[in-house]
C-alpha cells in the first residue's frame, strides 16, 4: 500500500484546492469578459475620429482625400459595396452613377446600424422621390462638391 507523509498529503491538498481556486477564478474572468462584450465592448470616444464608409465614384472621394473635410474624419472608400461593415460605421455615402446601387447600399446600411447617417446621391432626378421614402438623411440631386458633403457630414453631428 502507499501512504503519504503528512507533509506529502498536505501538498496534494493544498495542490487540488489550487487547481480548484484557478478554475473558478478562470471562470469568473471568463463570465467578466463575456459581460464586457455584451454591453459594447470598447465604445468609440468621442475624441476619436467618425469613421465613414464611402461607396461609388472614386474621383469625387479623391478629391476629398485631399481637403481638410478628410483630415478630421476617417473614411474608408469602396469600389463595390460590402455590407459587413455596416455596423462600424458612423455614416456611409453613396456616390454610384446608379440609383438603384445607392439606394440599396443606403437601405441596407439603415436595417444594419439604425444609427447611421446615410449620404446619397440621386443623379436621376425622378428617382428622388423614392430617396425620401427610404428616409435617406442627406440627398444630392447634383453631384456634390467636397464642401457640401464636409456640410452634410457636419449636420450628421460627424
Amino acid at each position: 500500500m502507499l501512504f503519504l507523509s503528512v507533509t506529502q498529503t498536505f501538498l496534494v491538498i493544498l495542490l487540488i484546492l489550487m487547481g480548484i481556486g484557478v478554475f473558478f477564478l478562470g471562470d469568473r474572468l471568463m463570465a467578466k469578459i463575456d459581460q464586457f462584450s455584451i454591453k459594447g465592448g470598447f465604445r468609440q470616444s468621442p475624441s476619436q475620429q467618425p469613421s465613414i464608409l464611402a461607396f461609388g465614384d472614386k474621383t469625387l472621394f479623391s478629391n476629398w482625400h485631399q481637403s481638410e473635410a478628410f483630415k478630421k474624419r476617417s473614411i474608408q472608400w469602396l469600389a463595390t459595396p460590402d455590407p459587413s461593415a455596416f455596423s462600424d460605421y458612423d455614416a456611409v455615402m453613396a456616390f454610384s452613377e446608379s440609383d438603384v446601387e445607392n439606394l440599396l447600399f443606403c437601405r441596407l446600411a439603415k436595417h444594419l446600424n439604425p444609427r447611421v447617417y446615410t449620404i446619397a446621391w440621386c443623379s436621376d432626378k425622378t428617382m428622388a422621390s423614392l430617396y425620401r421614402e427610404a428616409k435617406i438623411d442627406r440627398v444630392y440631386l447634383e453631384k456634390p462638391s467636397v464642401n457640401s458633403m464636409d456640410q452634410s457630414l457636419k449636420d450628421g453631428q460627424l
